[in-house]
């Protein structure tokens, strides 16, 4: 009967109208349930409906497992994406090249006009490019931001988890949203950008570890780290350094950008041999330095200092990107 459909509790309220001996009155029974026959009927009922929904909860805690193994299998795949691996290196450590760029807006990838370069290290990422260069001769951008770790992602300077994807293992797509800054502290567009892994740039490397281990030495007087005292622009308030190691110099002009805490750069400069920009240096003793133009006129006025912490961890990661 209950395979045919029939409601199990009518159909056992059936059952027990067996036992009225006149209509409307029950029979008066000496015990709990004393027709045996039909109480065991009744429990095995019961006892085969109660298997049945054993049965469908089982089945239902198995897709539920299967369920959870899938979800776990998806956020262990997540986790070497956008997590650190578990001796806290960072995932995209080395040096990556952009392949595009695109905003949310237009979603057209654009090939970027100046060659683009990424270095990593464990804590800081230094963004590196140039429209034309001969050898370690060229004008460049710099920018760049340190890293945190909370838990075992990555965060970056602003706080945020970093957002990013790996099509296959040298190829890294990243997203910046925006509330993310660009490098004048302006809110930016949603933008999704491409990057390659490629073996770092030998002259890059050169200069960067030139700069940052550049020092004052006895038979070289212009080697070491210069400051900007004085400047003819009257609105140029930006931090300007020289750096001078043997035959590489570079001029920076740093631009810290507005994060409430962290570490966060922008700004640009120019470097070469010394050979080339020696006639617009002039040194006017041990630890003064003047900048001249063209025509010999004195254009900025340095002197002397240490190599600022900031520097030192902004150029670390070119610098000593061939070094564990």
């Amino acid at each position: 009967m209950l395979r045919s459909g029939e409601d199990r509790e009518a159909y056992q309220l059936a059952l027990l109208r067996v036992c009225v001996s006149q209509p409307g009155k029950w029979i008066l029974m000496r015990s709990t349930f004393n027709l045996q026959p039909l109480k065991q009927r009744i429990i095995f009922m019961n006892s085969a409906m109660n298997q049945r929904q054993v049965r469908r909860r089982e089945m239902a805690a198995a897709l539920l497992f299967a369920l959870v193994v899938a979800a776990s299998a998806a956020i262990g795949c997540q986790s070497h994406v956008n997590r650190l691996p578990a001796d806290h290196r960072h995932p995209m450590r080395g040096c990556w090249t952009m392949d595009w760029i695109a905003d949310t807006g237009s979603g057209m990838e654009v090939h970027p006009v100046s060659m683009h370069y990424g270095f990593y290290n464990d804590s800081t990422f230094l963004c590196f490019s140039y429209q034309r260069r001969q050898g370690v001769n060229m004008r460049f951008s710099i920018s760049g931001e340190g890293y945190t770790w909370r838990g075992d992602t990555l965060v970056s300077a602003d706080g945020r988890p970093t957002d990013y994807t790996f099509p296959d293992d040298h190829t890294v797509v990243s997203r910046w949203y925006r509330d993310s800054t660009q490098n004048a502290g302006v809110p930016g567009p949603d933008i999704t950008e491409q990057w390659s892994r490629i073996e770092p740039n030998a002259d890059i490397v050169t200069v960067f570890r030139a700069a940052i281990e550049a020092a004052p030495r006895a038979d070289r007087p212009l080697d070491g780290v210069w400051v900007r005292t004085e400047t003819i622009h009257e609105w140029d308030h930006t931090e300007r350094y020289c750096l001078v190691n043997d035959t590489i110099f570079m001029q920076l002009r740093w631009n810290p950008t507005t994060v409430v805490r962290g570490f966060r750069y922008a700004g640009s400069g120019l470097c070469g041999s010394l050979s080339m920009l020696s006639s617009y240096l002039r040194q006017t003793d041990a630890d003064h330095l003047e900048l001249l133009d063209e025509k010999g006129k004195v254009q900025e006025a340095y002197r002397r200092t240490t190599m600022p912490p900031h520097l030192l961890r902004a150029f670390a990661p070119a610098a000593y990107i061939n070094e564990e």
